[in-house]
């Protein structure tokens, strides 16, 4: 059964687009500011780490992405910045790996239910991975996502 994504997920979709196409870019900040708004009333709303979702770092890089379109910069490096940590902690970085951690409270995601969602999580954390080398190489930065952490 496939659920709805979270409002501020389709928020965040909806902004991009906006930006991007002539016809609804009058909806574009609207739509940036109700997304993030959403995002991080959900966030603080769940004091437990297991509560994480595909659907946060989705949205943090989409809010990123929509950032660097308008020119907020600074704005877009925090924003892919939380979601590098998102996809850190949910261990992304790792999905490829041979050896997985069996450290159960280590595992904040349950198992992928099937190939599609496995290819879902390894593209949520390529783009991000991407986001990352992009601010790094802009703004001379360090990066947050160490290559040699990738599949290990």
């Amino acid at each position: 059964m496939q659920t709805r994504p979270p409002t501020y997920l389709q928020h965040a979709i909806y902004a991009v687009s906006a930006a991007i196409t002539q016809e609804y870019s009058e909806y574009r900040e609207r739509l940036y500011k109700s997304s993030r708004k959403l995002l991080q009333e959900a966030e603080l709303q769940d004091r437990k780490l297991d509560s994480l979702s595909l659907a946060h770092a989705q949205s943090w890089i989409l809010i990123a992405f929509y950032e660097i379109i308008q020119g907020y910069f600074h704005r877009a490096w925090m924003s892919s910045s939380r979601a590098v940590r998102l996809v850190q902690m949910m261990k992304l970085h790792r999905i490829d790996a041979v050896l997985q951690t069996t450290d159960p409270t280590l595992v904040l995601l349950d198992a992928a239910k099937d190939l599609t969602e496995v290819e879902e999580r390894r593209r949520i954390f390529w783009m991000t991975f991407l986001m990352d080398r992009y601010s790094c190489i802009s703004m001379g930065w360090p990066t947050l996502i160490d290559e040699r952490d990738v599949g290990s």
